[in-house]
């Protein structure tokens, strides 16, 4: 209402206000028109940055698996007796253990990041002892 009332007194005062208020609001209109840059322009900020989590998540899932087979190697270097014939069999057995309980590590790294772990602790244990990476005594105990 008061917007009226001083458009009535510019009137008033400035018989051409209403052209100039009309070119005004063609400049406007022509500037939001000329804008429409901006959101295209933020979107690809957006994405560029989702893009970047995406990939440091990636990383992140390719570091843990190289620290994990570094584990593995140390493992498997410091371990004696694998030459021995008497020794032999119970070494690789400890050792296949091990890397069972490395890769079992692996997955629960996971565990409330991707959804396809399973849903809770008891699902997990399953979804380990279907994989074979723990025995259904190792999940009891």
């Amino acid at each position: 209402h008061m917007i009226s009332i001083n458009a009535k007194v510019n009137l008033a005062v400035d018989p051409d206000a209403h052209e100039a208020w009309t070119a005004i609001g063609d400049s406007l209109m022509e500037l939001t028109t000329k804008f429409s840059f901006l959101p295209v322009f933020l979107l690809g900020f957006f994405v560029n940055r989702e893009a970047g989590r995406w990939v440091g998540y990636v990383d992140l899932s390719y570091a843990v698996w190289g620290r994990i087979e570094d584990l593995a190697l140390v493992l498997a270097g410091a371990m004696q007796g694998l030459d021995d014939p008497k020794l032999e069999q119970r070494r690789k057995v400890q050792l296949y253990t091990c890397y069972r309980y490395l890769n079992a590590v692996h997955y629960l790294t996971y565990y409330g990041v991707d959804l396809r772990m399973g849903s809770g602790p008891i699902a997990v244990l399953g979804d380990l002892v279907r994989a074979g990476l723990i025995t259904g005594r190792e999940a009891d105990a």
